[in-house]
């Protein structure tokens, strides 16, 4: 009992500092709330997602996939700072995505995904779990990125001139 209790505690001050940083890093790379606002919409839907996944499938949410969702928020942050600093260079939603840039995101991220999806078949259940959390979570995150973050855009472009 007393162990599950630290691992809660240890998750909670894991993610709170995860998500503190997060918010800092991003606002020191763009200066400007909104795209912070962008970032961390896009990190919320494919959280979103894959809570929805996790029902889905009928995945259960314990300590091994707990200890990946910190790792989540730190990789798939990457992913709409790309696409973000990307749109702040040449100032044009179509320019971004008729560029290499999307691309550039998707074999990132689909390596990324393949690398840590390894760890699902891992023997130990554990590992095996996180492997499939990290494969679901990324993917999403990736998802989020590529086909809603430009959305977010299009329909706020106004407000990021």
């Amino acid at each position: 009992y007393y162990a599950g209790e630290i691992v809660i505690h240890s998750f909670i001050k894991a993610f709170t500092i995860s998500i503190v940083f997060l918010l800092i890093f991003i606002f020191v790379i763009f200066k400007r709330l909104v795209f912070v606002i962008f970032c961390l919409c896009s990190l919320l839907i494919a959280t979103i997602m894959t809570l929805f996944l996790m029902i889905l499938f009928d995945i259960d949410f314990n300590f091994a996939n707990m200890i990946a969702l910190p790792l989540l928020y730190s990789l798939g942050i990457s992913y709409p700072i790309y696409f973000l600093r990307r749109f702040l260079e040449l100032r044009k939603l179509e320019s971004v995505i008729s560029s290499n840039t999307p691309k550039a995101i998707l074999f990132s991220g689909v390596t990324t995904i393949l690398s840590f999806s390894t760890l699902a078949i891992s023997q130990h259940n554990g590992t095996s779990s996180m492997g499939i959390m990290l494969f679901i979570s990324l993917s999403m995150t990736l998802l989020a990125s590529i086909v809603l973050l430009p959305i977010m855009i299009k329909i706020y472009s106004s407000q990021l001139n």
